[in-house]
């Protein structure tokens, strides 16, 4: 899978559903829009690149990441 790929929305339910007692983290499709989702779901790590190294300022958006 390439970086910057569309997100598929089922992961949402095999997190919660599949792993409810294990560390899940997720590497890939996270950003702004996906990851307060992910870790309503359950994810307990995010591993954000492209939402960092595209946004005009990435301190900013580290903030907004850690807010989470």
């Amino acid at each position: 899978m390439e970086q910057g790929n569309i997100f598929e929305k089922s992961i949402f339910d095999k997190i919660k559903n599949k792993f409810p007692n294990l560390e899940i983290s997720i590497d890939g499709s996270v950003n702004s829009e996906t990851a307060a989702k992910l870790v309503e779901a359950g994810a307990t790590r995010l591993v954000i690149g492209s939402a960092l190294f595209g946004a005009v300022d990435i301190l900013s958006a580290i903030r907004e990441f850690e807010m989470l």
